[in-house]
């Protein structure tokens, strides 16, 4: 009888007694969604499925068409196949009436028995808010709530690992998954990734960050080569990996379809071994997407692969390695032990967490999260929250069927849906669809949608909706009647025709099956919008940082705006937007006051800096404000964004109630990469913080004074324009060379300041002492003295 696992202390033993086969059909995956079980060892299969918004239905179907255990011919596995659009329903069919339906079908039959596993109490699956959503709410606390409303629903269906939150990072306003991720500034991200995988996983479910790296459209996503600096890769794009692993001790990381600078990610030993394992110290598992890693998966395990998705695979290719000689059996036997090591984890945390499926309380996390993220971004006249009395007339297809949520790994099939028309109807005396000579107010619902597979082909609306939004808007108008756009949107869309028309505006985004409820609730009133954008939305699209790049050059894409992602483009190159980021407005009035305006800390140090504001609700109705911290360091040593987001805090207030909010700064967040260096830098000096309530509305300024040992000491790799910065060191440099830094004697000065001293002063200076050693000597002395200023 074999070593049975039971604990940590047991994967050793099992280890040793695993079969090489067992070992590669377990990093290999056994079917589409499993890995394999072994039952005489007690090893049972992880279900890994999509995703961070639910259940996805098509990902349960074909994992019980590949599945190996089940019997049938390729004909029959192929006509499974040809039946999946129809075999969809058995996600929220009722289970009876499906067995009655199939009765003559074995093969159907076991797969409404698969279903019926995974629908607790006869549930249909839930739909939760997509990422843009919960990046909106600016709530690190509602971003864990709702994490663990998703974990308890994937393991009520029997889901291990929920492959998921996605983040990267919201590079194109045309990216195809852009909704599915959190917004465009990394510190929002990683925050959010955080706060939400801790939710997630302190279910009993484990989280997977997911696409790493640089994963940021889907248009030759499988082989494009992204050409981008460490620098832009480790300050914007890795931020979220990074604190997943380190701070959120997220159990999977999954890496991307895409090559970075030459090298697919999934073969990466610098990206899997270097960064994830060996920089910060990840002990978790490793997996690819879905069929990243088809051939010489013998390389990739050697990279650092732990489990390649998605299965059957062959890997009668690692064996040959593995007898060759070519891959080490240690390799395998420590992916293996990771993978071990992960189903023990998952069945200690589950005997130690109660779990009982409440669903109605899932649906009301997800409602609330909705409200939350959702941004109000016109309230002119204050039409918004709607009187009881108002007449609402409803125009746009997606008022009856909203936009819930996007194609591909982020799909739910389900039949819980709700729409803003049917629940208006439930609150208003009067209401009317596409009708609004009776109608006082006039509410136009539009819809941009996303998904996988394919970037959206332009920054607006749905074609239907484009032309009819402006007709309807501008009549209402004429007519006297209020306006109001709800904006159903998987990204920043073009409002320029029609936002005069409007009154008020307002985003929920891409909200699940309770979108219709939550927008409703907002309409009347009974919650309010609490959200701020997570992205910016542009005047148009060749405004974007991106549009010159994406989608990229046959299978080739440049990330030439570098770190200048979103606002900190806008800012620096100084575009006007339509609405800038972290933008957002309410139902009622607030005012800051910064109550402190000088900070000083020691570089290193651990200790977070506390900046306190005092927020006072100064309107009549309860809501929410979001203090926002951006910081610029005033003599910077490199390019770097006019400010960036380091800090947010969000609170709750009752009219006229007053509240002193505590924004925290994280040391990391004021660092920045040099890649000439290779390293992170401590800025030292003086750093200006920004208050305010979005990156373009500033209510107050504070300095931060960081000392400690200058990372950029002066010397002959200097640049000329580091000296210029330094009035000393150009006296030092005037002195030794007779004026050489002197505007009035060098006109050709400004052209100059890029170039290093040393170049600078090799060439100017020889003629004048051809002794070598002298001139070396005279160098050096120069450099000692302006190393010790």
């Amino acid at each position: 009888m074999r070593k049975k696992l039971t604990d940590k202390n047991s994967i050793s033993a099992v280890l040793a007694e695993l079969t090489l086969d067992e070992k590669l059909n377990l990093v290999g995956e056994y079917s589409a969604c499993r890995t394999l079980a072994i039952p005489d060892m007690d090893i049972p299969s992880l279900c890994l499925m999509d995703g961070v918004t639910g259940v996805n239905g098509t990902q349960g179907l074909l994992d019980y068409i590949t599945s190996p255990e089940r019997a049938g011919s390729q004909e029959e596995v192929q006509k499974l196949y040809r039946m999946i659009p129809e075999l969809m329903e058995l996600n929220y069919m009722d289970i009876p009436k499906a067995r009655e339906k199939y009765h003559d079908n074995p093969h159907v039959l076991g797969l409404i028995d698969q279903f019926d596993r995974m629908r607790p109490q006869g549930k249909a699956p839930v739909s939760f808010p997509s990422g843009i959503n919960i990046g909106a709410s600016f709530d690190l606390e509602n971003a864990r709530r709702v994490g663990e409303a998703l974990g308890y629903e994937m393991r009520g269906r029997g889901v291990d690992i929920t492959m998921g939150p996605n983040v990267d990072i919201s590079r194109d306003p045309l990216g195809g998954r852009g909704y599915e991720m959190y917004g465009e500034d990394p510190y929002l991200v990683e925050r959010c990734s955080v706060a939400f995988i801790k939710g997630v996983q302190s279910t009993g479910t484990a989280a997977c960050a997911k696409h790493y790296l640089a994963n940021n459209q889907e248009t030759n996503r499988n082989s494009k080569n992204t050409h981008v600096s460490e620098r832009t890769l480790r300050e914007v794009y890795a931020r979220g990996f990074k604190a997943a692993a380190q701070e959120a001790h997220v159990k999977s990381i999954m890496s991307a379809y895409n090559a970075i600078n030459g090298e697919f990610t999934s073969y990466s030993r610098k990206l899997l071994t270097g960064w994830i394992r060996e920089e910060w110290g990840y002990e978790g598992v490793i997996c690819c997407d879905w069929g990243a890693v088809k051939e010489y998966k013998d390389k990739s395990l050697a990279a650092g692969m732990d489990l390649i998705l998605c299965g059957p695979n062959d890997m009668s290719g690692c064996r040959e390695s593995l007898e060759a000689g070519q891959l080490d059996r240690e390799v395998l036997d420590k992916s293996v032990e990771r993978i071990l090591n992960l189903i023990v984890t998952l069945r200690e945390e589950r005997r130690n967490i109660p779990f009982d499926y409440d669903q109605e309380a899932l649906l009301k996390a997800a409602c609330q999260s909705i409200a939350e993220g959702s941004v109000l971004l016109k309230n002119d006249g204050n039409v918004l929250p709607l009187s009881s009395d108002k007449k609402p007339v409803f125009y746009g297809r997606r008022s009856k069927e909203m936009f819930e949520c996007g194609t591909g790994s982020t799909a739910v099939i389900t039949n819980l849906h709700s729409n803003v028309y049917d629940e208006c109807c439930k609150r208003f005396k009067f209401t009317a669809f596409e009708q609004m000579d009776e109608a006082d107010v006039v509410i136009y619902t539009a819809a941009a949608v996303g998904g996988e597979n394919i970037d959206r082909s332009e920054m607006n609306i749905e074609k239907p909706d484009q032309e009819k939004i402006v007709s309807v808007l501008r009549s209402a108008k004429e007519k006297g009647k209020q306006t109001v756009v709800i904006l159903n949107i998987a990204g920043p869309i073009d409002m320029c025709e029609w936002i005069d028309y409007a009154d008020a505006i307002l985003v929920v985004f891409v909200p699940g099956c309770m979108g219709g409820v939550a927008s409703a609730r907002l309409l009347a009133g009974e919650d309010y919008p609490g959200g701020k954008l997570p992205v910016t939305m542009p005047v148009r699209y060749e405004d974007t940082p991106s549009y010159p790049y994406f989608p990229g050059e046959t299978k080739d894409v440049y990330y030439g705006e570098g770190i200048f992602v979103g606002y900190r483009f806008y800012e620096k190159k100084k575009v006007d937007v339509l609405f800038p980021f972290g933008y957002g407005l309410s139902y009622t009035d607030f005012g800051l006051s910064i109550q402190k305006t000088e900070f000083t800390r020691k570089a290193e140090s651990e200790e977070q800096i506390s900046i306190p504001v005092l927020v006072k609700n100064t309107g009549n109705r309860t809501g929410s404000e979001v203090v926002q911290i951006y910081a610029a360091e005033e003599c910077p040593h490199i390019l770097r964004p006019v400010k960036e987001l380091v800090g947010f805090s969000k609170v709750i207030l009752k009219p006229g109630e007053s509240r002193l909010v505590n924004v925290e700064i994280r040391e990391e967040s004021l660092r920045y990469f040099d890649d000439n260096k290779g390293k992170w830098i401590m800025p030292v000096g003086k750093i200006k913080l920004y208050i305010g309530t979005s990156s373009a509305h500033i209510i107050g300024e504070a300095s931060l004074q960081v000392n400690g040992t200058n990372e950029y000491v002066l010397s002959g790799d200097s640049t000329v324009g580091e000296i210029l910065a330094n009035p000393e060191a150009v006296k030092l440099v005037d002195a030794y060379t007779g004026g050489m830094l002197n505007p009035e004697t060098n006109e050709n000065i400004a052209f100059i300041v890029d170039t290093p001293l040393s170049e600078l002063l090799g060439m100017a200076l020889i003629t004048r002492v051809p002794d070598a050693v002298k001139l070396n000597t005279m160098l050096q002395e120069l450099y000692d003295k302006l190393g010790k200023l």
